[in-house]
């Protein structure tokens, strides 16, 4: 969600400080165009940070297995989108790039994309 509060604070201030004339260096700008640019651009920076930057560069989840032939930007989309519901999952589940994953125990674990191995719930006993 966007820290709309924190980047209207910071924008009001540094609207305030470029339209009071007290930087001397910076040309005088009337305030509320300057409010809303600095609004804008600490907006486009902060979806900047949370769409690139920080999945691709800084998320502790980067290192762990995943599927060959991601895009860059989009991931699997293009996968997802192009087969069936479930199809692309399914052969990803048996991939040798995510086996690490599924389980070190001798007894593989349960198929979840098998409904035989799952009971059904009205069969159960009572």
């Amino acid at each position: 969600m966007l820290p709309y509060r924190l980047i209207s604070i910071i924008s009001l201030g540094s609207a305030y400080a470029l339209s009071s004339g007290r930087i001397p260096q910076c040309p005088e700008v009337r305030f509320l165009p300057g409010f809303a640019a600095i609004w804008a651009i600490q907006a486009l920076a902060w979806v900047v940070w949370i769409v690139i930057l920080y999945p691709k560069l800084f998320s502790p989840l980067r290192g762990l297995p995943e599927p060959s032939g991601n895009s860059w930007f989009m991931g699997q989309f293009r996968t997802i989108m192009s087969q069936p519901t479930g199809a692309p999952m399914r052969e990803w589940y048996g991939s040798p790039s995510l086996q690490n994953c599924r389980g070190q125990s001798a007894n593989p674990p349960q198929d979840q994309f098998d409904p035989e191995q799952w009971p059904h719930p009205v069969s159960r006993p009572i």
